[in-house]
């Protein structure tokens, strides 16, 4: 039985959708790769994986808003955050939607920015509307990565049965040529 055929079971749908949900809070970009790439398969159903991938992005941004706002409470955290990086408070204010959108692709950067933007109290509605069409635009742009390596994972998926068998020649081959400076090193040194 196929992989693709175990996930299609109704009871493990569920599961699937809900590991999306879920995935948004810790690792977003690969779950939302993953969701286009079982969607594009035929695996899951659009209507409920977007649902599942925009609700987890969404609640996310509002989770780390949310902890900016009571970071606050926490005067040392608070003080050092405003040394840090006061400077570029302003950025908030004057140009939310572009903080908030380039974050979003600066792997490490986009939570601190989101808590910053609660730290900061920036105004809860515009930070509403903003966070939302930012997580809907990069949705669009990172879902287009996901379906595209979904086609080619379909013209090339009969190779990848070779694939491990090369990741296993190249470590081999890291191995030994670690192995082999290893004992140069000890002779030279």
């Amino acid at each position: 039985m196929d992989f693709f055929e175990i996930l299609k079971n109704q009871d493990v749908r569920a599961w699937l959708y809900l590991s999306l949900f879920l995935g948004m809070f810790f690792e977003a970009t690969l779950t939302l790769l993953t969701a286009c790439f079982l969607v594009s398969q035929g695996t899951l159903s659009f209507a409920p994986a977007f649902f599942a991938v925009l609700s987890g992005a969404y609640l996310e941004e509002l989770l780390w808003y949310w902890i900016g706002l009571n970071i606050n409470r926490f005067k040392k955290i608070s003080r050092f955050t405003n040394n840090a990086v006061g400077i570029l408070d302003r950025h908030f204010f004057e140009k939310l939607f572009r903080t908030l959108m380039v974050s979003k692709f600066v792997y490490g950067l986009h939570r601190a920015i989101l808590a910053r933007a609660g730290m900061l109290k920036v105004p809860f509605r515009q930070y509403l509307k903003t966070a939302l069409w930012v997580v809907l635009i990069w949705m669009v742009i990172i879902g287009f990565f996901g379906f595209a390596f979904s086609a080619s994972y379909v013209l090339l998926k009969h190779y990848f049965k070779y694939a491990e068998f090369f990741i296993l020649i190249f470590v081999g081959v890291i191995i030994t040529i670690e192995i082999l400076a290893a004992k140069h090193l000890k002779k030279t040194l």
